[in-house]
């Protein structure tokens, strides 16, 4: 199964997200990553999900959304074609033994130190899930405490557009 990227926009009024989510529930699909936000008309949000799914499944997903009401447009994105950003929180025991090591670490990730406690220190990441991914795996060594993800944010590139009714 690969991994899918899907868009859609949707009326903005409370209660969406839980038809969405429960079509999903109910059929026992997962999603690997979600997230949610208005456009520039009030009325629509715009909701990006991750999940893995052969061709089939997939195609069942999109078939399923278009038929609740408040989906408006739905459209699968390609990597390829398509800018792809998350962001990373991720909280770091403060070993001071390693505290140049750690920030030089950090750097080349081109992380930003947002917060520096007595024990630990926050880091923020953005990029593609592999960079994401990356990051976290080469903090681990230092003692990672916490870690919270935005989910996958995604836009075609080129002219053509979700909001295109």
């Amino acid at each position: 199964m690969n991994s899918h990227i899907v868009s859609f926009l949707v009326s903005n009024h409370p209660g969406v997200l839980y038809r969405i989510t429960g079509l999903f529930r109910r059929r026992g699909y997962n999603i690997d990553s979600i997230t949610v936000g208005v456009t520039t008309d009030p009325k629509f949000s715009r909701i990006t999900i991750v999940l893995h799914a052969d061709d089939r499944l997939l195609e069942q997903i999109v078939n399923q959304l278009k038929k609740l009401i408040d989906v408006k447009k739905v459209k699968i994105l390609k990597q390829e074609d398509s800018v792809l950003r998350e962001m990373a929180l991720v909280k770091v025991k403060l070993n001071q033994e390693e505290r140049v090591k750690i920030m030089e670490t950090v750097e080349t990730l081109s992380g930003r130190v947002v917060d520096i406690g007595v024990e630990t220190f926050m880091v923020q990441f953005y990029g593609s899930y592999e960079v994401i991914n990356n990051a976290i795996s080469t903090l681990e060594p230092f003692g990672i405490v916490e870690v919270a993800r935005t989910g996958m944010v995604a836009v075609q590139r080129g002219d053509d557009t979700i909001n295109d009714q």
